[in-house]
């Protein structure tokens, strides 16, 4: 029984019912950030809500399988949209590459993802991103990274900053080791959590014939901060590609500082995630109040290849549901608002009283209609869900409007 309960009026794990005033927030936070990518030319598209597996599949794509929702159609396996960038990508491949580049693309919709066991994980979160496909260099990543930063403050946050890294860094040093079969993930990951004790424990067996890069990766999770980080990083970095990575980081870094951004910015050398999908440039939101990112993205110059096309490309993601969840932490959330006028009348005034609410919401009044069946019961409504004005159409009385909250002393709201 108490099974039957849960399944009949409760959710699945992860999933969750998003009431009006938090489907107000989140609407709010999607009309901003859309507005401010189609300010700087970027244009919607929207890939379906079903893919082919295959898609997930290939060599470049790191989303975990386990973590896909996977149906049956007809004999092929499909999966519901776990990401966006994957099907951006197929879908520039399959329908854009006639397309003058760069090609600049945004989307807003869910993706869908198992969950993984973490409390307070979601199943289904709301996207908001763009794709700047075809461009390369200090100009596109700068532009990438100022849109985002943008995007966080258009979006209403006011405590929040990107950590910025650059997936060569890790890749290189890594790549100078010979590492036994997943010891090199397990660095990564180590690495980016800043486990520094666990990170030193598998370097352990390879530091005598691998010092340099041994100690620069032991080093790597604690080099954090500003500008000034530069300093020791050029110091314990010998690895001529980790080098020349960390040189371009510094350039886009410098680049966002003559914007000024810089105080947005925090420098992450540890920033590896996805070291297979991200080439370049990757960045992570943060902001007060949110319990995950709020937003990621980075340089994935090698994902559309898998799909045909040959293209460089970057971009990242904004988790609406994860600003949202910071602007109600901070108090920027929306209010339960009631109408502003409540509307009853008699049967023989409904075309009367009709045409008054059209036009009072063509002015931009909120007029809900009683459906209670006398004007004492209307009232009785209008105060329990405290709405300030009851206009009432009925022959006895004509038309008459009331202030609800002179009689008690409340304000409308």
């Amino acid at each position: 029984m108490k099974r039957m309960l849960r399944q009949g009026y409760g959710t699945p794990q992860g999933a969750h019912d998003v009431l009006a005033p938090q489907c107000r927030l989140r609407r709010r936070i999607e009309e901003r950030l859309t507005g401010c990518f189609e300010k700087r030319g970027y244009r919607e598209v929207k890939t379906p809500l079903l893919e082919y597996y295959d898609v997930f599949l290939r060599e470049e794509n790191t989303l975990d399988t386990a973590r896909m929702y996977k149906l049956i159609d007809g004999g092929e396996v499909l999966v519901i949209r776990p990401d966006s960038t994957a099907p951006i990508g197929r879908l520039f491949a399959a329908r854009l590459q006639s397309a003058p580049l760069p090609l600049r693309l945004y989307y807003q919709q869910d993706v869908f993802r198992v969950c993984g066991g973490h409390r307070g994980e979601r199943v289904q979160t709301t996207q908001c991103g763009v794709e700047l496909i075809g461009a390369q260099g200090l100009r596109a990543d700068t532009e990438i990274a100022e849109t985002a930063l943008r995007a966080l403050a258009d979006a209403g946050l006011r405590d929040y900053k990107i950590e910025l890294g650059h997936a060569g860094i890790f890749r290189a040093l890594a790549g100078a080791i010979r590492f036994r079969e997943g010891d090199g993930e397990k660095v990564r990951y180590l690495t980016e959590v800043k486990n520094y004790a666990a990170v030193n424990d598998v370097l352990k067996e390879y530091d005598a014939e691998y010092h340099d890069a041994c100690e620069a990766l032991r080093r790597l999770p604690r080099i954090f901060g500003g500008g000034e980080i530069f300093e020791e990083a050029e110091r314990i970095i010998r690895t001529p590609a980790a080098a020349e990575a960390l040189a371009y980081l510094k350039t886009v870094y410098e680049a966002l500082c003559g914007l000024g951004c810089g105080g947005r910015v925090m420098l992450d050398l540890a920033l590896a995630n996805h070291m297979e999908y991200y080439t370049g440039i990757v960045l992570s939101g943060y902001a007060h109040g949110a319990g995950e990112p709020v937003l990621s993205g980075g340089r994935y110059d090698t994902l559309i290849r898998g799909f045909g096309a040959d293209v460089a490309a970057t971009g990242f993601a904004v988790n609406v549901d994860a600003v949202a969840e910071a602007l109600e932490q901070s108090g920027g959330g929306e209010r339960e608002k009631p109408a502003d006028e409540l509307l009853y009348f008699s049967a023989d005034r409904a075309a009367e009283a009709y045409a008054y609410a059209e036009a009072r919401r063509g002015a931009g009044v909120c007029v809900e209609l009683s459906t209670a069946d006398s004007r004492e019961e209307s009232e009785a409504v209008a105060r329990q869900k405290g709405i300030p004005a009851l206009v009432c159409f009925d022959a006895k009385s004509g038309v008459t409007k009331r202030s609800l909250c002179e009689d008690d002393g409340r304000t409308a709201r």
